[in-house]
């Protein structure tokens, strides 16, 4: 196992994606003279280390409170390509099995971008309407907070 936090400290993009492909390759077992798999968990702030490809691998770990007086716990949070598209079937009113993982990744692969990959570690998404060719720039929304309840 090799662990490591924030890889992309002081690299370039183009090194980031090269980390990537490492991490994917010793994980995978796909170096030759190194162990055929090897955990490499990581943590990033770094959109270029998530990759809409392999989704399901991806982890969110979050402090939660737990008993008053007592120190937050971490739990971790995940899901599937199938578990989200079965979300957005349901969503969209659709016959359930009609959406898949298989169907939803080349979909999301056209957007999800290094940039929008950011929504991954988001608290907040901010949508929009409109000709904007660009997520907006990550400033002056301190106090701004929009809470929506989806069904």
């Amino acid at each position: 196992m090799i662990a490591i936090e924030k890889p992309e400290l002081y690299q370039q993009p183009n090194r980031q994606w090269h980390m990537a492909k490492v991490f994917l390759k010793l994980a995978s077992g796909g170096l030759e003279g190194v162990a055929q798999s090897t955990q490499v968990p990581y943590s990033t702030h770094s959109p270029l280390f998530v990759d809409i490809r392999r989704f399901n691998n991806v982890r969110r770990l979050c402090k939660v409170p737990s008993i008053p007086g007592e120190p937050k716990k971490t739990t971790v949070v995940s899901t599937t390509l199938d578990e989200v598209a079965a979300t957005i079937g349901k969503a969209d009113g659709q016959i359930e099995g009609e959406y898949s993982g298989a169907t939803l990744q080349p979909r999301l692969q056209t957007l999800m971008t290094p940039w929008m990959n950011e929504g991954f570690f988001a608290d907040v998404a901010v949508l929009l309407e409109g000709g904007t060719k660009g997520p907006l720039p990550p400033v002056g929304f301190d106090d701004f907070v929009l809470h929506a309840d989806i069904q």
